[in-house]
């Protein structure tokens, strides 16, 4: 039932990684991996110029990961919120000096650069015309280019009284042994965010923070930094507090010395002043241990590269999931690889167990949040490496005040504090690790010291069923890594593709092997189950659940304690009468030009052949799109629908002024009710002058057919006007110079009967044809008398497919012998309707011949007919046809 699978949870194409062939572990460049984080699409690249993401299979363990996003993807992502005008551009490869390049290319392609980015990723911002983004995009230079969006602090306010810090598991016992007597924790925490109250007495701020902000100089927008780096919205001095507050209140690591990277007004900001952001951290990387990132927007590969990079240098990022109760892999930073990405989750009372009856109301949520819960609005998924607490967090805000705000902005720095004590206490043996490896061992160190699902300590309601640890800083102040055992899980009943009536309560069981991380213990109590449709059913070996009709895919799934990846089988199942959906068939798409190069003035011809799978039948009716990008970056589009043949064609008129010389990328795109959707690509050239083609040559040897001695003096011709040449005594005979092409070749001679054949004349080949004449009948009557009836003794044709891609062709073969033949018509009927009609003038008692029909568009059946007409009467004498299917 994997098909079903994929049919019914179409999302899971959503999903792109990159992973090497080997076994499912992601692979970066010119760095070793941390963790899996889902990537998304990019506007504009260079690879294929299809409109297309890049797609990577999930070898491996990886597709565990797969199946259970499927149970991610009940609702659609926030949209992201581009910017018009505004991009970010990414160099292909390493670049000397990213400055130079980035205004050679701006130059070149009349674009304003308004920021180079040169520490994280290597690349820059601009502002320009769309059509001048996309061919930039198409520079050999550069990797991708996407549009710059708007960015939002991921928080909203509320008034209850929150205890976060408490519980992540720091109490007064444990705040003694990281802060004696408040002694600062010694570490540095940059808070990329809307800057940092310097006058607020309860945080330990460096005054050599940054902004980075948009202004327009000499009519063009550019990101510009300056020290004015103060908080005027509130929320990256809520951050900081909750990170580091030593005062009134106390933050996760009290006293770490927090630098403000301002990149956000009041409460949003762009893409590209974020990156910029990113980018001097990444060049200051010696002066942090953490970088907290509670901000978010729609996906920016941009942004993701630009935190990977930055962790390389071995910066331990934290970033929210994000606030829109969907997958944090839709968006950014929260996708990034290497970043540790938090959850959020409610708490009342500080202490784990959901013991406290408060709850609160929040305009993100139809239900209200109750204690120790999910937070309702939290993002979740795969991309998501921590949970920790995010409702109702007390924190400093601006004038040296207090507030209770909301989000997983407020989880994240819960972690960024985490992160700090942790590198505080090991910062010598972290010292010998290098950047990526330090960022493991700290990302590591969190995620296995956090508690795990069934713990007491952990929270209720995971939407997802990949349950991330929740942040647990005692334990992971005595962090000791633990060995890992793999467990293993058995659904043993129903069986898969099992069908239940209406209503049925149906018991499921299934059993898990031992781990050792808990003594060898019994894991089959801590499996839980969820259907694709109805969510959580339930926990433990044996449950039993109405189902809702339809088609569910039930998973029964273990969490392994020490790195939190989920064991799991799966069934299908069907309840009710609706049946099994049939799976939909995928339009396949052939796509080709007539011709590979062309020059200013031609004709170009794209065809394409829609069928129902590799081999399969055509498919009449499919709504197609065309999409050409010239060389210049220009955009032609088309639409239309597929002939009964599944033919779909597209001329276009070769302008080079308009289009450019070059490489030209076609998408052709397909779609139908009941079929997923196909596409077909192909490309051409444009060029200033066809190089010509070398010419062939012909020879042969005319003989006797009775004799099989050369006749000398024969004539050769090539078509009908030539050229022409003479055979030798011997029979032999050669003509130069052929233009490249197939033709009909008649030889005839005296006292004997001519003869045509067909030849097809390479380029800078030579073709050989030989003939063999038949003699004259010297008691042959001649033509019967004036008056005499024509009739015709026998007819034959003979049709041969000579079909191509381009075109639909038919060799006919006829010959006919009687009296008063007068006249021979060829006539060609095509599947299109298309009709062709050739007639031969002929005279005696015999005449035969080849020619080709063809027809564009015109594969199928083609029959065709032969007439013959008497010489004096011209009326009728005979007629014969003959039918064949022709093929591309």
């Amino acid at each position: 039932m994997q098909t079903l699978l994929k049919r019914r949870f179409r999302c899971l194409e959503d999903i792109t990684e990159r992973f090497d062939a080997s076994g499912g572990i992601p692979t970066f460049n010119r760095r070793p991996p941390i963790t899996n984080k889902r990537e998304g699409q990019i506007i504009m690249k260079t690879q294929s110029f299809t409109g297309e993401p890049r797609r990577f299979t999930f070898p491996g363990l990886v597709f565990l990961t797969a199946l259970l996003i499927l149970f991610l993807c009940g609702g659609a992502p926030a949209s992201a919120q581009p910017i018009p005008g505004q991009y970010i551009a990414v160099f292909a490869e390493d670049v000397s000096n990213a400055g130079d390049a980035a205004r050679e290319l701006g130059n070149q392609f009349n674009v304003n650069v308004s920021y180079v980015y040169r520490h994280s990723i290597r690349g820059f911002a601009f502002s320009g015309a769309e059509q001048a983004a996309e061919a930039l995009a198409r520079n050999p230079r550069i990797a991708y280019v996407e549009p710059d969006q708007l960015v939002y602090t991921t928080s909203e306010a509320i008034d209850l009284i929150p205890t976060g810090v408490r519980r992540v598991g720091i109490d007064e016992d444990v705040l003694e042994g990281i802060s004696p007597g408040g002694v600062p924790v010694d570490a540095t925490i940059a808070i990329i965010d809307t800057g940092l109250d310097p006058g607020h007495p309860d945080l330990n701020i460096d005054p050599d923070g940054i902004r980075f902000y948009r202004t327009r100089i000499r009519g063009s927008f550019q990101v510009v930094s300056d020290d004015n780096w103060h908080d005027d919205h509130r929320h990256g001095t809520h951050v900081g507090g909750t990170a580091a507050a030593n005062g009134q209140i106390v933050g996760v690591a009290p006293g770490a010395l927090l630098t403000a990277v301002k990149v956000l007004g009041s409460g949003g900001g762009h893409t590209s002043v974020v990156i910029a952001g990113v980018d001097w951290v990444a060049e200051n990387a010696e002066r942090f241990d953490v970088a907290n990132m509670s901000l978010g927007g729609g996906f920016s590969l941009a942004l993701n590269e630009a935190v990977t990079e930055a962790v390389a240098q071995g910066v331990v990022f934290t970033v929210s999931a994000g606030n829109n109760a969907g997958d944090a892999g839709d968006r950014s930073p929260a996708s990034a690889a290497g970043a540790i990405t938090v959850s959020a989750m409610a708490d009342f009372d500080g202490l784990p167990g959901g013991l406290s009856d408060e709850t609160r109301e929040s305009n993100s949520c139809d239900e209200p949040q109750v204690d120790d819960f999910f937070a309702c609005f939290s993002n979740s998924g795969e991309s998501v490496d921590v949970c920790a607490p995010g409702v109702n967090i007390l924190s400093t805000v601006l004038d040296g005040g207090y507030e209770k705000l909301s989000g997983t902005s407020m989880a994240a720095p819960h972690v960024a504090g985490a992160a700090a004590l942790y590198i505080a206490k090991n910062r010598e043996a972290l010292s010998e690790l290098g950047g990526w490896e330090k960022v493991e061992q700290v990302t590591e160190a969190i995620k296995v010291s956090g508690w795990q699902f069934g713990d007491y300590g952990y929270f209720f309601g995971d939407p997802d069923l990949y349950p991330e640890p929740l942040l647990n800083v005692s334990s992971l102040l005595g962090y000791t890594p633990r060995a890992d055992f793999a467990v293993d899980v058995v659904i043993l009943s129903p069986p898969d593709s099992s069908e239940f009536v209406s209503g049925a309560l149906i018991g499921f069981e299934a059993m898990a092997g031992e781990e050792s991380e808990d003594g060898w213990a019994d894991r089959t109590n801590d499996i839980l189950w969820a259907s694709s449709v109805d969510g959580f059913l339930g926990q433990g070996g044996s449950i039993s659940a109405n189902l809702s009709d339809g088609v569910h895919t039930v998973l029964a799934s273990v969490t392994d304690y020490s790195t939190a990846f989920s064991a799991w089988d799966a069934v299908d199942v069907l309840v009710g009468d609706g049946g099994w959906p049939a799976e939909p068939n995928t339009l396949e798409i052939e796509t080709w030009t007539d011709r590979e190069v062309y020059v200013h003035g031609d004709t170009m011809f794209c065809d394409s052949i829609v069928t129902d799978g590799p081999g399969g039948e055509p498919v009449a009716g499919a709504s197609m799109s065309f999409r050409m990008v010239d060389a210049d970056g220009g955009i032609w589009t088309h639409s239309g629908e597929t002939n009964d043949n599944g033919w779909y064609g597209v001329k276009w008129d070769v302008n080079a002024n308009q289009g450019g010389l070059g490489t030209y990328y076609i998408t052709v795109t397909g779609t139908k009710e009941d079929y997923e959707d196909g596409r077909g690509t192909t490309t051409f050239e444009v060029v200033d002058e066809l190089e010509s083609e070398p010419p062939g040559a012909l020879e042969g040897v005319v003989t006797d057919a009775d004799t099989g001695k050369g006749i000398g003096g024969a004539t050769v011709m090539i078509g009908q006007t030539g050229p022409s040449t003479t055979t030798g005594g011997d029979g032999t005979y050669s003509i130069e110079d052929v233009e490249a092409g197939t033709y009909d070749v008649t030889v005839s001679a005296t006292g004997y009967q001519p003869e045509t054949l067909t030849a097809t004349v390479n380029s800078d080949q030579t073709t050989t044809l030989n003939f063999a004449l038949m003699a004259e009948d010297p008691d042959d009557p001649g033509e019967p008398d004036p008056g005499d009836p024509g009739h015709v003794d026998a007819i034959t044709l003979q049709l041969t497919d000579n079909s191509n891609r381009q075109w639909a062709r038919v060799v006919v073969e006829w010959s006919v012998s009687g009296t008063n033949l007068g006249e021979v018509r060829l006539d060609a009927t095509f599947v299109n309707g298309g009709t062709d009609t050739e007639t031969f003038a002929v005279s005696g008692s015999e005449a035969g011949g080849t020619h080709e029909f063809r027809e564009r568009q015109g594969h199928g059946d083609v029959e065709v007919t032969l007439t013959v007409f008497d010489d004096e009467s011209g009326e009728e004498i005979g007629k014969d046809s003959e039918t064949e299917n022709l093929t591309p």
